[in-house]
């Protein structure tokens, strides 16, 4: 990601899809609540579709994380 892509993007970034996770909606609204977690912007699509083909591209994704994508995802943009 370039610096600007999103407001929260300051300098040049990347998404690195070796550590991606799936957790439960519980899980998520939990730590917003207790600040883990810091509800920002909603991507551009554009950014986002760029975010899903490197899910595609990298090396580092793992096939769940793309079964996830898949099942849970794909199709609500």
């Amino acid at each position: 990601m370039k610096s600007g892509d999103h407001p929260f993007v300051k300098q040049d970034s990347f998404v690195f899809y070796a550590k991606a996770r799936v957790e439960t909606q519980a899980k998520i609204n939990a730590m917003l609540t207790d600040g883990t977690f810091i509800r920002k912007e909603m991507l551009d699509q554009t950014i986002f579709d760029r975010v899903i083909a490197g899910l595609y591209a990298s090396e580092h994704t793992i096939p769940k994380h793309i079964k996830f994508y898949e099942s849970c995802c794909a199709g609500m943009t």
